[in-house]
């Protein structure tokens, strides 16, 4: 019978992780280089069950089409941010703000 260590264990996910190159799309299917995104955070654990990463690759799927969307309509410059203040509706764009009565 063969019995593995925690740090034999731990050796396999660096080598897997190894052979992922900074520049190559992230493993996770987010899109994004693996540089930009898991790359970051080089000492983060990786999900326990298909579950939590299946969860996990919806919320970026839909962050993504959030993101593309806003794109779309406002463009790659700063975003446009708005917030409610008592009977207020503040706005600001680029370097200006507006606001209005609600």
């Amino acid at each position: 019978m063969c019995h593995r260590s925690h740090a034999d264990s731990e050796d396999g996910a660096l080598a897997a992780l190894a052979k992922i190159g900074r520049n190559q799309p992230c493993d996770c299917g987010s899109g994004l280089k693996y540089k930009k995104c898991h790359g970051k955070y080089p000492n983060a654990a990786p999900f326990r069950d298909a579950e939590h990463e299946r969860a996990f690759k919806q919320a970026m799927r839909k962050m993504e089409a959030e993101r593309a969307q806003r794109e779309k309509q406002q463009g790659l410059g700063k975003g446009i941010i708005s917030a409610p203040f008592n009977d207020h509706r503040i706005v600001a764009v680029g370097n200006t703000v507006y606001f209005s009565k609600n």
